[in-house]
């Protein structure tokens, strides 16, 4: 998956970041379980020195916030299809996906990715887990418009 980093600390970007800093680096998410094989066999881990705070419980890595989409008249409307993805530093029994206060996807591993075909409008998501425990943790809501 990608994330933002700043290419002078390695660590992930946050809103102290200067933009002139920040690159886009793409990282395996594995489960907890398998961060021990991924060192032992060299896989890029994702930075872990601010990953807490920033990923907190649970959080949606896209789209970014505020993003707009355009639907294309020249594809069909079911090609035109946008990639939700949410990470965390927890393990869940299960990551739910809810657009407009509907869920639109369970799922119980990660890679927590589910992919949704554009309509128009302004739109609102975030993304709820429950853990092995039973808590609830949501993510930040985040927002986007599709624009015809």
């Amino acid at each position: 998956q990608p994330f933002k980093v700043d290419a002078a600390t390695g660590a992930l970007a946050d809103s102290n970041t200067p933009p002139n800093r920040i690159v886009t680096q793409v990282f395996l998410v594995l489960p907890p379980e398998a961060e021990e094989w991924a060192r032992e066999k060299g896989i890029p881990q994702l930075p872990t020195s601010n990953l807490q705070s920033l990923i907190s419980n649970l959080k949606i890595t896209s789209p970014d916030d505020k993003t707009v989409y355009k639907i294309s008249p020249r594809l069909p409307l079911s090609n035109q299809q946008v990639s939700f993805n949410a990470v965390s530093a927890k393990a869940f029994k299960e990551v739910s996906f809810v657009l407009d206060g509907v869920v639109i996807a369970t799922l119980r591993e990660s890679p927590y990715q589910t992919f949704w075909q554009l309509a128009e409008g302004k739109h609102s998501l975030k993304v709820v887990g429950v853990t092995k425990e039973g808590e609830r943790v949501e993510s930040e809501t985040i927002t986007f418009e599709v624009k015809p």
